[in-house]
């Protein structure tokens, strides 16, 4: 027979491949071989393989920061927190492992510059978990607490920056809302219409002690609750007056409430607060409003309504301890324009727009020598210097 010309040697040697490339495919999964997945990709707790995340360089202006680690942002405080009694001092629960999958505890870190270099603590007996709340005593510069997300939990706090750790039982539905002074408040049973009541714990007796009479009448969930940053005895927290979301406030540690705002349009809020006395009351969702941010510099006395970005709510607003205020207003999946905010005459001023990935984010703003906005998402976190 004579010989193939060299094309269809070419075509047949080809064919050949290609079958033996199949087979080979095809006996890799009757013994369960699973193709690795492409760089980038990451495999989710069913076996699947997620899209994998956008590489991103940081912006102009912006720095990577805690490389490898994860930051929590499932929860009202988060994982990331500015000290208000010591500028500049940042402290945040990290994940070493993706939140789905928890492998490791959760690692403590503590930043003495606004987030340009870190320090790891690793906190004793904490248990693996998702992540966790984290609080930063406003009054005592080292007292700090963790709560990780696991079922019936211990508090964990430390008076010394995070060298010794020990730890607080947690009551049955009770959910902090502040460290001041080494008291730590929480709420408790506050849901499903239940008005809750208000609870303390001394961190020096590790005794918990409940406060005054049973909460204003609550609203939608979840609520929102926030202490004074100078002044323990001042709380606030939303509930109803009639069928109106408000904001209550009480100035002496929970023994009186007084309704000192109505927001009409809004459902759910956030609550902020700052030094001097100042509070800041978010519209989160709800109906449309010329004013969707409320903002008062004596305790609630007297507000100013500001207009945003969006009417109906929903543009992320973060407050440094001094009362510095960051928004962002996002323009697609990964795109936001960030924003200054002066409360005082409700202007802004635009520092410019960045592509930081996607997901839910977790901020914080600083205060200090070197102020920054330190802004994570699920895949990235990253380090924004601002104007001291």
């Amino acid at each position: 027979m004579p010989l193939l010309s060299r094309p269809y040697s070419r075509l047949l040697r080809f064919t050949l491949c290609v079958l033996c490339l199949f087979l080979l495919v095809g006996w890799a999964r009757t013994v369960g071989i699973s193709p690795s997945p492409s760089p980038g990709a990451t495999p989710t707790p069913r076996g699947q393989v997620a899209v994998p995340t956008p590489e991103l360089s940081p912006p102009p202006g912006w720095s990577a920061i805690l490389p490898g680690l994860q930051l929590t942002n499932t929860s009202i405080h988060g994982g990331l927190v500015a000290s208000a009694a010591r500028p500049g001092r940042v402290i945040g629960c990290a994940m070493s492992t993706p939140i789905y999958k928890p492998a490791t505890p959760p690692t403590f870190v503590l930043s003495e510059d606004s987030g340009k270099t870190w320090q790891t603590r690793t906190v004793p007996n904490l248990p693996p978990a998702k992540g966790c709340d984290v609080f930063a005593d406003t009054l005592q510069p080292d007292t700090f607490a963790m709560l990780p997300y696991t079922f019936g939990s211990a508090l964990y706090f430390t008076l010394d920056a995070g060298m010794s750790w020990q730890t607080l039982p947690l009551p049955t539905l009770a959910v902090p809302i502040g460290l001041t002074g080494g008291q730590l408040v929480a709420v408790a049973d506050r849901a499903n219409q239940s008005r809750g009541s208000l609870m303390r714990a001394s961190l020096a007796t590790r005794a918990w002690s409940t406060v005054g009479n049973a909460l204003p009448p609550s609203g939608w969930d979840p609520y929102a609750a926030a202490v004074d940053q100078d002044n323990p005895a001042i709380i606030y927290i939303s509930g109803m007056s009639g069928a109106t979301t408000a904001v209550y406030r009480t100035m002496d540690g929970g023994a009186s409430w007084q309704n000192v705002k109505t927001l009409p349009s809004a459902h759910r809020i956030a609550l902020f607060t700052a030094h001097q006395h100042q509070v800041f009351a978010e519209q989160l969702d709800g109906f449309s409003s010329d004013s969707p941010l409320f903002y008062s510099a004596d305790s609630g006395a007297l507000w100013r309504g500001i207009a945003k970005h969006s009417k109906d709510g929903g543009e992320s607003l973060w407050v440094s301890p001094q009362g510095h205020v960051i928004t962002e207003n996002t323009t697609d999946a990964q795109t936001g324009v960030l924003y200054t905010l002066d409360p005082a005459r409700g202007a802004f001023a635009s520092l410019g727009s960045y592509k930081l990935g996607q997901g839910p984010t977790l901020a914080v703003v600083t205060d200090g020598a070197a102020p920054a906005l330190l802004y994570a998402t699920p895949d990235h976190i990253w380090r924004l210097p601002l104007g001291a």
